[in-house]
């Protein structure tokens, strides 16, 4: 609990509020999910890509998250 608090807090004074609540959640899903299919499950395409293309599909679905 006192890891997520301090996280929170983090997140809260870099981001603000609205961003906590409403693009914080996404972000930890995708980057939930992308880590289990590139580095657990290492089957598919996101386990065949480039490190390149793989940062760059990572980059761009993050910055397309609404603010």
């Amino acid at each position: 609990m006192a890891m997520r608090e301090r996280t929170d807090e983090t997140c809260r004074r870099l981001l603000g509020d609205h961003a906590l609540e409403h693009r914080v959640p996404f972000l930890a899903a995708l980057l939930v999910g992308v880590t289990s299919s590139r580095y657990v499950i290492v089957s598919g395409a996101l386990a065949d890509m480039t490190r390149e293309r793989f940062t760059q599909d990572l980059t761009a679905s993050i910055s397309a998250l609404p603010s």
